[in-house]
């Protein structure tokens, strides 16, 4: 169990409100700039080591190719809004179909057909995926819209009344937009 009053004693910056922080990055940017660089380097190495790249000798030095690498790296997406297959090569990147498919973990068969868009992955293998690529699993539109038609399914279920009630609702929307039901 991690000891916070003893470590803001022995590390002041770890007692800093959000105000204080602020200030320092302020006055001192070489101090932000320094963390940033410290996260991107942290955040590349492992994933070098997760995708089966060892390096022998002194570390590279490593430092990105542009602010938006930068950005994506240190601060990565939380929500996408391409269809599956998009976002999940996306987030394969470099790795190989392989690699990947024994994190999730799925055949490499399967993890290609997801790809190619002629499997589509159920909520419990949308949660493996994002697991294993380290996103949440409302990353992908397909796992909110699957979340979200599960909560409306319950609901409707528990409460019937509420279902007759949106359906008559949406009857009557449909005829005044000219559309039939």
């Amino acid at each position: 169990m991690a000891d916070f009053e003893r470590a803001k004693t022995l590390y002041l910056s770890a007692a800093m409100d959000d105000t204080a922080w602020v200030t320092v990055f302020h006055d001192r940017p070489d101090v932000m700039w320094s963390m940033i660089a410290d996260v991107y380097r942290f955040v590349r190495a492992e994933q070098d080591r997760e995708a089966g790249i060892s390096r022998r000798g002194p570390r590279p030095r490593r430092a990105p190719a542009s602010m938006e690498e930068l950005r994506r790296t240190v601060m990565p997406q939380h929500w996408n809004c391409e269809p599956f297959s998009v976002a999940l090569r996306a987030l394969i990147g470099e790795r190989s179909q392989k690699q990947f498919a024994a994190k999730v973990p799925v055949s490499q068969a399967s993890m290609s057909r997801m790809l190619d868009g002629s499997q589509t992955p159920d909520m419990a293998m949308l949660e493996s995926i994002a697991a294993a690529a380290k996103v949440p699993a409302f990353y992908f539109v397909e796992h909110r819209a699957l979340f979200l038609a599960e909560l409306v399914r319950r609901v409707l279920t528990e409460n019937p009344h509420h279902g007759i009630t949106a359906m008559k609702a949406y009857r009557v929307a449909a005829r005044q937009g000219g559309r039939a039901t």
